[in-house]
């Protein structure tokens, strides 16, 4: 799964479920015709991921490229261990937010 929305000046992206090397091709297809530009934040959502692999590393390394390009930024929220495979891959010094346990109960 994976959504692109803009939302103000945020462009946001969405992505669940098993991110390998099968499914980078269908990360980079729904982003290749993203609009870039100055200021904006680009939000790169993997908090409904199950599986993370290098490819989404190197996906995310070529999306902050782009938006750096373009004089935006972009952050990504990421579960701990998907956190984990962007440090083991080299590429922690990324902007990651790591998802908050969430809160249970009234």
């Amino acid at each position: 799964m994976c959504e692109v929305a803009e939302i103000g000046t945020c462009l946001q992206i969405t992505a669940g479920g098993d991110l390998d090397l099968a499914a980078a091709p269908l990360l980079r297809e729904a982003t290749a015709h993203a609009t870039f530009a100055p200021g904006q934040v680009i939000l790169l959502d993997l908090t409904a991921v199950t599986f993370v692999d290098s490819s989404v590393v190197h996906f995310a390394l070529d999306l902050d490229r782009r938006a750096s390009t373009h004089g935006g930024e972009l952050v990504i929220i990421a579960t701990p261990q998907a956190k984990t495979v962007f440090r083991l891959v080299g590429a922690d010094a990324l902007n990651i937010v790591e998802e908050q346990a969430r809160a249970t109960g009234a």
